[in-house]
């Protein structure tokens, strides 16, 4: 279906949330991600279609996708940031499993790399938005103090926050550290049963889950 941009909200370090307003009603649950089409000229090898987790509520009146603009970036991506208010995208519906159980007293655990805090970002900000109340703790890494995004939001949901930054600012109050899989297990072993959600850089997200299958984690576990 068409999808009307209706604005674009910055968000620290050449990050960007967009958003639109679809032709029809999108039902979707938190966490879920669609396909975006934009035709433009002389697309590169990638092409014109992305997939993008919706960093939207489902309570919110249009929905967002949430993305960085990297230094070398694709056709696609310069064309997404070169949109113009009331341009058209094409969007699928929504779709994916990397959803909140339905069994409200499980604990959780949001492993978050970079720019992967979208699909947490739409959970919280469903929980908020329905006034439901979770035992979340968030685990959030990212390259520099400017890469982090959505602080507000996770920090009223989750009951423990904790930032890793590899490359702090000269300023900053952060000591450089980064995410390793010792430190989701310091929090592991101290919740029953929780469940894991992983979500990043696919390389960072695979050695960690292969790192956390290890030492005793059971893949069930992991989302």
């Amino acid at each position: 279906m068409q999808a009307i941009l209706q604005a674009v909200e910055p968000l620290g370090n050449n990050v960007k949330t967009f958003w639109f307003r679809p032709e029809k009603q999108l039902d979707y649950t938190a966490g879920q991600f669609i396909e975006l089409t934009l035709p433009h000229p002389n697309p590169d090898e990638r092409g014109d279609r992305r997939w993008f987790t919706l960093s939207s509520s489902p309570n919110d009146e249009y929905i967002a996708i949430t993305t960085k603009h990297a230094e070398r970036p694709s056709s696609f991506k310069m064309a997404l940031f070169s949109l113009e208010l009331g341009d058209s995208v094409t969007i699928s519906q929504a779709m994916g499993d990397f959803v909140l159980p339905k069994d409200k007293s499980i604990p959780l655990i949001y492993v978050i790399g970079g720019i992967g805090v979208t699909p947490a970002h739409s959970m919280l900000k469903w929980l908020q938005d329905v006034n439901q109340e979770r035992t979340i703790e968030v685990l959030y890494a990212a390259k520099t103090d400017t890469d982090l995004i959505f602080n507000g939001t996770l920090e009223k949901s989750a009951k423990k926050i904790e930032y890793f930054i590899s490359e702090p600012a000269d300023n900053s109050d952060n000591a450089a550290k980064a995410l390793t899989v010792n430190d989701i297990l310091k929090v592991t072993n101290n919740v029953t049963k929780p469940l894991v959600y992983l979500s990043g850089p696919e390389e960072l997200v695979e050695v960690l889950v292969a790192e956390l299958k290890q030492n005793g984690v059971s893949g069930s576990r992991l989302v």
